[in-house]
Order: C-alpha cells, then sequence, then structure tokens
C-alpha cells in the first residue's frame, strides 16, 4: 500500500482530501503546517507528497526545498496545492524541483489521476534504477575478478618458475618470461591507474572548484600529443600499418594539460585498436574549427548497438562472450569525463559488424582566436 502525506493548512481541505486518497485505498498520513510536514517526513518516509503551497510557519517551498536536499527524501514525487494558477507561481515550484501541480478547487477526479500518474512513474523509475543496478554488479562480478586475476596468476606463476628453477633455464627462457611478467604487470598497472583516475575525474564533476583548477593547464601542439600516442598504442599492437594518421600543419591552444589530453585521445584510439581486426584501418583525424578542437577515430570493427553506445559507462562490456577484452570498460569513460569537465563532448557513431567513430571535441583556449 502507497503511503501519501498531505500537507495542508486548511483544515476542511485536508480532511476531505486525506478522506478521498483513503478511500482509493493509499495510507495517507496528514499535517497542518510545513513544519509538521517537515517533521513527519523525517519520521516515516511516505511515497509521495501532495503539499499547500501558502501556509504559516514554513510554507511549501520550504517544505520542497528540505525535501530535495536530503538525499533520503530527494526523489520522493511532490505536488503543490496552490489557489493560484499564475505561472509565476507554477515556475518557482517546478524550478525547485516539483513534478506536479493541482489548482484549487480540483475535482476529486483530478487529484486522483495525479496521485496515481505520479506514483507509477516514481515505480517506473526505480524499477529502471534496479535494473541499471543489477547491471552495473553483474558487470563487475564478470569483469573485476577476471582482469584481476589474469595478470596476476601470470606474474605468480611466471615468478614462481624463475625463482624455483632460475638456474636450469636457458636465457632465451628466462627473456621471454620475465617479458610475460613486465606485460602482465602493465595490465594490472593500467586497470589501477584507470580506476584511480576515475574516481578523481568523478570527484571533479561534483566540485565545480576543483573542475576550475583541473581545466587551467594549457596544450600549445595538441596534433603532436595525439600523433605520439596513436603512433605508440600501433606499436604495441603491432598494427603500424593500419594507423591512418590524418594531422594537419597547425599549432593551436586548448585549456587542457598535455597528459589529460594524451589520455582521453589515448583511450579512443586504444578502444579503436582493441575491436578491429589487424589489417583493417584505424583512422585518427585531427581537425579545428574558429571555436573547437576535433579528434575523430574510426575503426572497422566490432561496432556497437543504439543500446551499447547509450550504456557506455564505467565497469560495462558489451559481448564479452563473443569479443575478448581487456579492462573493465573505464577507458570511454575517462575520456568523456575529461571532455565534460574541460566544457567539451564526446560522441559516438557506429553500426554493428561496419565502423565506430568517436568524435572528441574540446573547446579552444580562451585566448586563441584562430588557428595559427
Amino acid at each position: 500500500m502507497n503511503k501519501i502525506l498531505v500537507i495542508e493548512d486548511s483544515e476542511p481541505l485536508l480532511k476531505d482530501i486525506v478522506e478521498m486518497l483513503t478511500m482509493e485505498g493509499f495510507d495517507v498520513a496528514s499535517a497542518k503546517n510545513g513544519q509538521m510536514g517537515v517533521a513527519a517526513l523525517e519520521t516515516d518516509r511516505p511515497d509521495l507528497v501532495l503539499c499547500d503551497v501558502r501556509m504559516p510557519v514554513l510554507d511549501g517551498y520550504g517544505v520542497l526545498d528540505h525535501l530535495r536536499s536530503n538525499p533520503d527524501t530527494t526523489n520522493i514525487p511532490f505536488i503543490f496545492l496552490t489557489a493560484r494558477s499564475g505561472r509565476e507561481e507554477w515556475r518557482e515550484g517546478m524550478q525547485l524541483g516539483a513534478d506536479d501541480y493541482l489548482t484549487k478547487p480540483f475535482k476529486v477526479e483530478e487529484l486522483i489521476s495525479a496521485v496515481h500518474t505520479r506514483i507509477a512513474r516514481s515505480v517506473n523509475l526505480q524499477d529502471h534504477t534496479e535494473r541499471k543496478l543489477n547491471e552495473l554488479r553483474e558487470s563487475i562480478v564478470l569483469a573485476l575478478p577476471h582482469e584481476l586475476r589474469t595478470p596476476l596468476n601470470a606474474i605468480l606463476g611466471f615468478s614462481e618458475i624463475l625463482t624455483g628453477d632460475a638456474e636450469n633455464l636457458e636465457r632465451a627462457q628466462i627473456t621471454e618470461m620475465s617479458g610475460h611478467i613486465n606485460r602482465a604487470a602493465q595490465r594490472l598497472f593500467r586497470l589501477v591507474e584507470n580506476y584511480v583516475i576515475y574516481t578523481t575525474l568523478e570527484v571533479m564533476r561534483a566540485d565545480e572548484e576543483k573542475a576550475a583548477a583541473f581545466r587551467e593547464g594549457r596544450t600549445h601542439y595538441p596534433a603532436v600529443i595525439v600523433a605520439q600516442h596513436a603512433e605508440e598504442l600501433a606499436r604495441q599492437n603491432e598494427r603500424e600499418g593500419d594507423l591512418d594518421l590524418k594531422m594537419p600543419d597547425t599549432n593551436i591552444s586548448l585549456a587542457i594539460e598535455d597528459e589529460n589530453l594524451g589520455r582521453a585521445a589515448r583511450e579512443l584510439i586504444s578502444n579503436a585498436l582493441k575491436f578491429s581486426q589487424k589489417g583493417t584501418p584505424v583512422e585518427v583525424c585531427f581537425d579545428t574549427t574558429d571555436s573547437d578542437m576535433i579528434i575523430r577515430v574510426t575503426d572497422y570493427g566490432v561496432g556497437m548497438s543504439e543500446s551499447n553506445i547509450k550504456s557506455v559507462g564505467a565497469y560495462v562490456q558489451f559481448n564479452r562472450s563473443l569479443t575478448e577484452q581487456q579492462g573493465v570498460g573505464l577507458g570511454l569513460t575517462i575520456a568523456r569525463y575529461i571532455a565534460d569537465i574541460h566544457n567539451g563532448s564526446l560522441k559516438i557513431e557506429s553500426s554493428p559488424g561496419e565502423y565506430t567513430t568517436t568524435t572528441l571535441q574540446l573547446p579552444l583556449a580562451q585566448d586563441e582566436a584562430q588557428p595559427l
């Protein structure tokens, strides 16, 4: 049974509303002013709040502000009851986060319909959120243990052989095993580093002061930085011949540090190499407009569906049973966060089995009028 809190200073109207909702099958609590309503919210969480706007002690705006500022109550649907139908009052309530409003006098049918509609939407939102959380939990359970154990097993296994039987091994064998240990350690290091970067960017997105400090850096040769990372990644993946660089002969300034630009570009290029076959091109294009820098990375590999694109996020992997992957899905999220913090954007276009294009856009530094 859904519980509704009604806050109304007119006792006759309060009594009528409580009776109507009770007859409809709701569990109804009531309060005669905003202060009593806030106290009721803190003791027993309702599924919806009906609240008058004009009340003594604490008005409806104060109740709504309290509701939305508390993490435990911020998602509770809120409907204003108002004797005025003025646009300014309606707008103020909506800006504060009200879900709906009813203008007095209202019909019983209007009240019941509004309550049912808002509760249904709230339930749908909760179901959607729960599904997303379950998908996230499943992704973490599937991906993270694999990504931790695989390199650790390699490090432990080869190091035990070297420790216990090094005197009987040939130099070439020792070199090969050392290479396996190094590659596994690098993989583990990238996982830890990406996790640290991801959590740092998450904090910055919620703290404008830290984000502003993050934007204070300058990059004066972005095309060179992107090209260096692209060539390094192509060498590491033995795909130098697949790399198609389109870099203009131009120097511009961006309000981003070299390291962060390189990290974002590296994630896009690494993703393109990971999800395309050797022998197919990976195009990295660098371009500028009067106000922006654009990096466009295209591969002709497995591609992504529209639902995959919408689901891009940390710890999300796609079609793992069909495609062997490394990482836990942090790369594109890191690139997107870097773009967001620097007032840019990351867009993905793709067709399954055909191509994927990721486009990173970052604004030029304010003191940069035109490319030189």
